[in-house]
């Protein structure tokens, strides 16, 4: 009995988690990580704000910002390469 039951509610819930993950655009992801990254709001990162940003060379025209254009490129790769992945 307890095994019919699973069957019939399983359909329902299987619709239900495939209704709630809506996949975020490119845009959406890389604005979601500036602001993650972008701790102190004014529209750009710094090195107290991610070293590690720096470092992997996203500054790209070596003026000590990261601006969202920036940032974007790296952003939209490494999601790319999640999605594939699974």
């Amino acid at each position: 009995m307890f095994l019919y039951a699973i069957l019939l509610v399983l359909p329902a819930l299987i619709m239900t988690s495939e209704a709630i993950v809506i996949p975020l655009t490119d845009d959406e992801l890389v604005k979601q990580a500036f602001d993650y990254l972008d701790t102190n709001r004014d529209g750009i990162i710094d090195r107290t704000e991610s070293e590690e940003a720096f470092a992997k060379g996203l500054d790209a025209n070596n003026d000590g910002q990261i601006t969202i254009d920036e940032l974007a490129p790296s952003v939209i790769e490494h999601f790319r390469k999640l999605r594939t992945a699974v």
